[in-house]
């Protein structure tokens, strides 16, 4: 995954992520965009909340089918942060999940999500929620009641899935074809290339491309779900079952490393005319629960079979340039 802020913008309101966990026994994974939007200062936020609300929903065990997982997982978004911004603030949401043998993709907004097969054949999976001529957005995460996100199943024959910004593919489109045979499935130097030329071409907006395998081969963990941002690696450790009283937390925190600078978007806004700016910040939080009379505690799967317990989350900075496992560097 890379990401940049571009020549012209003040800040970075994009936002990407790839998260690995088990689900049912099964390795899952999620790669994820969002990119913030909207007249204030809050766009990189409400990016940022947008993907935290919709990997926590993934999170919940579920029997559903992997479409109709991302597709309520984006719709807990929505409402999150329309709650919060009541629609003044928003972003885009553009996520591939494979779970199984299950692969599916959800979309809304103008990010984009294409399929790449074994010859470098490109072809793009989605549609933009635009309106002509570039003058906003029909929809977007945090535009309240009345949102339709697009769902879609990834076809076998494709073996990557990448997905960018507008700040990217407004420049680049019509040379993916040709970029992503001559990368030789080096992922790393595709996602480099995009964000490279689209920065030659003046780098009007913000700029994020991130790029996954299509398979579930990698481990997961039971206990834990691996999140990968730019420049960071961030361990979220399932709350532990045997300690007595136990308490679980939310919490973050960031080692001050160099890491590479985070990434957001800002280019078209909802038809309600909106632009984009100022990134979000790692925010910490603690919560914790007292234990019930039977000695089970709240969060423990005993008193909620349908969800997983509350995350103990602890961040844990990675070498700068290591990408994440579904995007590292295949022969």
């Amino acid at each position: 995954m890379r990401t940049h802020q571009g020549s012209v913008r003040s800040d970075n309101q994009d936002r990407v992520l790839m998260a690995r966990w088990q689900d049912g026994g099964q390795t899952a994974w999620v790669l994820a965009v969002a990119d913030g939007i909207g007249g204030g200062r809050e766009g990189a936020a409400a990016a940022a909340s947008a993907l935290s609300v919709f990997i926590a929903d993934l999170l919940e065990l579920s029997d559903v089918s992997l479409p109709t997982q991302l597709e309520r997982a984006s719709l807990r978004a929505n409402q999150t942060v329309y709650e919060r911004w009541r629609g003044k603030e928003g972003s885009t949401l553009s996520a591939v999940g494979v779970r199984g043998e299950q692969r599916a993709w959800v979309n809304v907004g103008d990010s984009r999500i294409y399929g790449i097969d074994a010859h470098g054949d490109v072809s793009q999976l989605t549609q933009d929620d635009s309106l002509p001529l570039g003058r906003g957005l029909v929809q977007f995460i945090g535009i309240g009641q009345g949102l339709v996100p697009h769902i879609g199943v990834i076809s076998p024959t494709n073996q990557l899935a990448l997905i960018t910004t507008d700040g990217v593919h407004q420049y680049v489109d019509p040379l993916l074809p040709a970029l992503a045979r001559t990368a030789r499935r080096n992922n790393s130097a595709l996602v480099d290339r995009m964000v490279h030329l689209a920065l030659w071409c003046g780098g009007e907006d913000n700029a994020t491309t991130a790029i996954g395998v299509l398979d579930s081969s990698q481990d997961g963990s039971q206990a834990a779900c691996d999140v990968w941002t730019p420049g960071q690696r961030h361990r979220l450790v399932l709350g532990s079952l045997g300690a007595p009283k136990a308490t679980t937390s939310v919490s973050g925190s960031r080692k001050p490393t160099k890491p590479r600078r985070a990434t957001s978007k800002q280019g078209n806004t909802p038809a309600v005319s909106r632009s984009k700016s100022e990134p979000g910040k790692v925010v910490s939080t603690t919560t914790s629960h007292p234990v019930s009379d039977s000695g089970v505690p709240p969060n423990d799967p005993r008193s909620h079979p349908d969800k997983r317990p509350d995350l103990l989350v602890t961040l844990e900075p990675v070498t700068l340039g290591q990408d994440s496992p579904s995007s590292t560097q295949s022969d």
